[in-house]
Formats: C-alpha cells, sequence, structure tokens
C-alpha cells in the first residue's frame, strides 16, 4: 500500500509547482502591465497635467528671444525646422517646465497660416495668422507672440514695391504758403517773434525698432477661466504723440497718446526702472492690452 502511494505524491508535488509558476507568471505579467501603464501616462500626459501645461502656455516669442538675422536662429531653447522654401514648419520650445511643439501649415490661395500647438500630442491651442501682417521678406519677424519667416512668393501681390519700413515715418510738413510782395514802406516795425518750429509727430509701423524707458508693472490678460495670464507693461517715463500704421487696423491718420506699451517678455520684475529696445507689433487681438507691444526686447 505505501509503494502504491508514491504516484500521487509525485502527481501533488507536480500540481503545486504548475501552480506556484502559473501565479509567478500572473505576478510578472501584473507588474510588466503597470510599468507599462505608467510609462504610458508619463509620455502621454495625464488630464490634470495637460490642464496645467495650458494654463502656462505662452507664444514662443513672448518667452524665447532668437537672433532674427540668422538663417536658422535655433538655440538651447528653441528648436525650428522649415520647408524646401525656407518658411518654419514646425517649432519646439520650453515654458515653465512644460514643453511645446507646434506644427505651421501654409495656405498660399488663402494667404493664412494655421499654427497648431500640442503638449505631449495633446492639442493646446490653435493660432490663425494671415500674410498681410508679415511687412518683411525672407527674415524671422514676430507676428502677435509667433515667429514667421515667409519668402517672396508668399508675399506677391501683399508688399507693394516700396516696403512700408523703408518709408519715411514721420508724416511731411505741410507747405509753408509765401506772403504776397507789398510795396515798400517808408518804415517798418521790427519783425515779430515767432514761436519755435514744432516737432513733427512720427509715425509707427509694423516691425519699427523703438526704445523706450520706464517703470514695470504687470496687468492680466483674462479671457476666461481656462484662459488668462499676467502680461508685462511698461510705464513711460515721457508719454508722447504718433501715428499708428500697419495697412490693415491703423490707418496711419489717427492720431495717438502713447503713455505705456506692453513688452513680450517678463524679464524684468515689477518696480524696475529700464530702457527696453525692441521690435513694434501694434495691436491685433485680445490679447494686446496696449496699441504698442514690444518683442525681441533688450534691457539696459
Amino acid at each position: 500500500m505505501q509503494n502504491g502511494m508514491y504516484p500521487q505524491t509525485n502527481q501533488n508535488n507536480s500540481r503545486k509547482k504548475l501552480i506556484i509558476a502559473l501565479i509567478a507568471m500572473i505576478l510578472v505579467l501584473a507588474i510588466a502591465a503597470g510599468g507599462i501603464v505608467f510609462i504610458f501616462i508619463k509620455r502621454s500626459g495625464t488630464d490634470k497635467d495637460v490642464e496645467k501645461a495650458e494654463e502656462s502656455y505662452l507664444p514662443p516669442a513672448e518667452t524665447v528671444q532668437i537672433d532674427t538675422t540668422k538663417d536658422d536662429p535655433s538655440n538651447d531653447q528653441i528648436q525650428f525646422t522649415y520647408d524646401d522654401r525656407d518658411r518654419v514648419t514646425s517649432c519646439t520650445y520650453s515654458v515653465n517646465g512644460y514643453t511645446y511643439d507646434q506644427a505651421y501649415t501654409y495656405d498660399d490661395d488663402a494667404q493664412k497660416i494655421d499654427i497648431e500647438t500640442s503638449y505631449k500630442k495633446h492639442p493646446i491651442c490653435t493660432k490663425e495668422i494671415e500674410y498681410c501682417l508679415v511687412i518683411k521678406v525672407d527674415i524671422f519677424v514676430c507676428v502677435e507672440g509667433y515667429y514667421i519667416r515667409l519668402d517672396q512668393k508668399s508675399l506677391e501681390g501683399i508688399l507693394s514695391t516700396e516696403s512700408p519700413t523703408a518709408a519715411s515715418t514721420e508724416k511731411p510738413a505741410d507747405p509753408v504758403p509765401e506772403k504776397p510782395t507789398e510795396a515798400p514802406k517808408a518804415t517798418e516795425k521790427p519783425a515779430e517773434p515767432t514761436d519755435p518750429p514744432q516737432e513733427e509727430i512720427p509715425t509707427i509701423r509694423m516691425n519699427d525698432t523703438l526704445t523706450l524707458s520706464g517703470t514695470i508693472s504687470t496687468e492680466e490678460d483674462y479671457v476666461n477661466e481656462m484662459n488668462h495670464r499676467m502680461v508685462t507693461i511698461l510705464n513711460l517715463d515721457e508719454p508722447f504723440e504718433c501715428y499708428l500704421y500697419d495697412g490693415t487696423f491703423f490707418d496711419g491718420e489717427t492720431k495717438y497718446t502713447i503713455d505705456s506699451v506692453q513688452l513680450g517678455d517678463n524679464s524684468a520684475e515689477v518696480g524696475d526702472h529700464v530702457t527696453v529696445t525692441g521690435e513694434v507689433t501694434l495691436a491685433h487681438t485680445q490679447h494686446h492690452l496696449r496699441k504698442i507691444v514690444l518683442c525681441d526686447c533688450v534691457y539696459e
């Protein structure tokens, strides 16, 4: 009888080993699956992570400076790729610890650029920019916070033979009427002293360069609960009068008094007194809180 029990005992032992092996395999698979899910979530971004990325989003020109004179101004903060016409096709940059990818799509017939911004493949923002806002050929310009470069073919029919930036930035003086010739008099009073000539009021255009001094403050750019941010304002030491011209929204005939401008970055602290040199963008969206926005700012 004892000899007859051995096969049953061996069978039970084999069954236990099989069960243990199955349990071990299930544990290994569970751990592996958990690791895959963790990696996927980390790479794709959680809903909360994406929401914070949306709140922290800023267009590239408002957070990263580039050398617009270079054919490829990519640096350690921003990277560009281009098509066969040297127009930007993609842009990757970081803001507040979040890395954003932008894809540029060109519609030459409609003369528009669609810029899709995403964070870890999640759509964050869509922006449409018209070709007519770009008034320089084959050079990077800042348009509404985005870096754009268009070639001559893209801007055919938009730019006149004389670029607006090449034109005089001042209004021509009104002709002074000649005094009629008078018959000589026996005695004449000495000429009355005349008022000193008044300074001409300048016309400021898109992509002009301005140097201004003032004190830094901030103001909230609020659209809705999901779209709001603080922007930097330069309150000028000396307000000035000017005409504004961009061929679309400003006709160059209305006179404005400028006592503050918006800055395209937040490099300075509130209360700082600074002198800033930057490239002019004239207000075109609700995100522009002043009629003049200075981009690519250099502080003294």
